[in-house]
Formats: C-alpha cells, structure tokens, sequence
C-alpha cells in the first residue's frame, strides 16, 4: 500500500479535484493524507506521491514555499493559468512552470487525463467530513466559460424556477445552489 499526500494550497470550499484524486487513490488501495498545511510536519510520513491544487492567482508564494517542502509534488490549478495574474506572479509563476514542468498540471489536463483513465466520477467525500452534500456540475449541460452570472440566471430562470432572491435552482425536490460557474447540489 502506498501513501499519497493530497492539499488543499488555497480555498475554503471543497476542492472537486482533489476529491477524485483521493477517491481514485483509495479504490487503488493506496493510503491518502489530505492537508492544507504547505509545510511538511515534524512527524509526518514519507509520501510515494503528493498532490496539490492551488486555484487563485496570489496562492504562487505558497505553491513556492509548498514545492520546497515537497519538491516532486504535482500541482494542478488555474494559478498556473489565470490572466488576472499580475507582473510578478506571471514570472513567479513562469519560473516554477520551467523549473518543475509536468508537476504543474495546466488546466488543459484534466484529473482523468492525468490519472489515465477514459472518465472517473467519483468523489471522496471523507476529506471534508463536514460536508453533508453533494457537489458537482454538469458540463454536458451546463457550459458557461464565456457567461456572466447574470447570463447563468437568465438562462436558469428560463428552465427552472429561481427561489426567492438567492441563486437557488429548484429541479424536482434537489434545490441547487449556482456558486460562480459551479453548480453545488445539496438538500435541505
């Protein structure tokens, strides 16, 4: 059995990638540490494999210091792509990009590229033990890289019914909540 590190670099929201990682790594039968630390532990284990994810521009400091703490880590997310980013975090990340190439999984490579598998749905959910919901979103469906939220609402609005004045899609009895471009399921 091997020993995988997965962490959560940036963001307070369950991280859908990671939770593929994990559960792809556990069918496997291999063991898997979650943390939001990017600093090894005194006492912690040596790891076969450490993934990471690291989704907002101004997280590249901390995926420095998370690749000095465990420099043969791979690290996927939108910091290695993302526009917004300003002057110094482009070269920051530019200079890590160069120095640890396909450690830094672009967002052109999806988790079931990077695994090898044609598709893979399933999620751990044991690595947020206080989520008491399902998350998730359909890209068959549901496509909106060049929308607006408001876009998003006028096209919810005209298949289903919006409840009150929150984001809250009503389907059947599962009310979904719209979070940016992401649909989270969850039921009340």
């Amino acid at each position: 059995m091997k020993k995988y590190r997965i962490t959560q670099i940036d963001g307070k929201y369950p991280n859908c990638a990671l939770m593929k990682i994990s559960a792809y790594l556990k069918m496997e039968g291999h063991q898997v540490f979650f943390e939001r630390s990017i600093t090894k532990k005194l006492f912690e284990p040596e790891y076969d494999g450490v993934f990471g994810s690291a989704i907002f521009t101004t997280s590249i400091d901390k995926v420095e210091i998370f690749f000095s703490n465990f420099p043969n880590a791979v690290i996927g997310g939108s910091v290695w792509d993302t526009v917004e980013q300003d002057l110094k975090q482009r070269i920051k990340a530019k200079e890590l990009r160069e120095k640890y190439g396909d450690q830094c999984l672009r967002l052109t490579t999806t988790i079931e590229k990077y695994l090898g598998v044609d598709a893979f749905e399933f999620y751990d959910y044991s690595i947020y033990p206080i989520i008491d919901y399902s998350l998730g979103f359909s890209a068959s469906i549901f496509s909106f890289s060049s929308f607006s939220s408001a876009s998003v609402l006028t096209f919810a609005e005209s298949y289903f019914t919006i409840i009150g004045d929150f984001p809250l899609v009503k389907i059947g009895d599962v009310s979904v909540m719209i979070f940016g471009f992401c649909f989270e399921e969850f039921t009340p």
